[in-house]
């Protein structure tokens, strides 16, 4: 999957959908789910200046009828048309025979985890496509689990064999997943300004598993900036939480990251005995396993990593397509 940015500009206006004609003829027509307030719905119809941006949606939707997904960030200031892009987009969605879903996030500190997503599903195929454990706070990891596997279920069969577009809006709201977004587009300003937001959502609904999330990216951002010490600093705070929780993939991450460090910097003392107790004690499961070559490898056991890290070249070819 490619990401890119898209910041409305000048220039065009709203394209026909020229393909739509021969799409036709071979593409069952999806259903297209609007999951936004009707108060919204008025901010479609056409949409003016945007002809890089729309030929930029509409090659990466020609890609996404081809197998090949894509993400692409809408940003820009409010009022500048985020929206309506995204809107234009759906509607060439929908010419092309593809299934569109509509999610968005709010200003609310009472909204579940996942709530976007959650309107997605719902909305697709009713309560049962998104327990209600997913509306009671934080879900452990038990159940995050069932709802990445859920999640991805009923995505695919969405998809079904024409694509599916899902317009998540209003996503500055959903703090971590814009630090992700910003980190692969590699702006860390708006990384960090995130960050601060998730540190103001721990301290203001008192949550561990913000908190977590916070200590865990900023050992990111300290480490991306070479600084060390204070990546060690913040991964041990965060593993700390992580035990606090019980969370055995909680404590999985920073044990991940410390092995990160250590590859980065080529530096065993990085691994103390926290991490080689966690990943003794994690399952057998190939997220860990890929771990203990590079652990051989940082510890100078280099006949030991190759040996082990073996079984991984055919791993894309023979693994059992899942949640993990």
């Amino acid at each position: 999957m490619t990401s890119r940015r898209v910041s409305p500009s000048a220039g065009g206006t709203t394209p026909a959908c020229p393909q739509a004609a021969s799409s036709a003829s071979v593409l069952p027509r999806r259903p297209v789910l609007v999951l936004r307030p009707e108060r919204d719905t008025e901010r479609m119809g056409m949409i003016v200046g945007r002809a890089r941006e729309l030929a930029e949606v509409s090659r990466d939707l020609g890609d996404v009828r081809r197998g090949q997904g894509r993400l692409l960030l809408i940003s820009g200031p409010a009022g500048i048309g985020k929206t309506s892009l995204a809107t234009a987009a759906a509607a060439e969605a929908e010419c092309l025979g593809m299934a569109v879903a509509r999610g968005w996030a709010v200003d609310d500190p009472g909204a579940p985890v996942l709530w976007p997503w959650s309107r997605v599903l719902r909305g697709w195929a009713g309560p049962a496509a998104w327990p209600d454990a997913a509306a009671d706070g934080e879900p452990d990891a038990a159940t995050r689990f069932r709802l990445f596997a859920t999640a991805k279920r009923e995505l695919a069969a969405m998809a079904g064999h024409a694509g599916l577009l899902v317009v998540l809006d209003d996503m500055h709201w959903g703090h971590l997943w814009r630090f992700d977004a910003a980190m692969q587009l590699g702006n860390i300003g708006a990384a960090e300004q995130e960050l601060a937001d998730i540190d103001r959502i721990a301290a203001e609904r008192k949550s561990v598993v913000a908190a977590w999330h916070h200590n865990r990216l900023s050992a990111v951002l300290a480490a991306l900036a070479g600084d060390f010490a204070a990546a060690r600093a913040n991964t041990a705070a965060a593993r700390a939480l992580a035990v606090r929780c019980a969370d055995v993939s909680m404590t999985g991450m920073s044990s991940a990251f410390q092995l990160q460090l250590a590859v980065l910097r080529g530096d065993p003392a990085e691994l103390d005995d926290e991490f080689l107790s966690s990943v003794r004690s994690a399952p057998p499961v190939p997220v860990v396993r890929i771990s203990y070559p590079l652990w051989h490898a940082v510890e100078g056991r280099l006949d030991q990593a190759r040996e082990e890290f073996e079984e991984f070249r055919q791993l894309p070819e023979t693994f059992p397509h899942g949640v993990r």
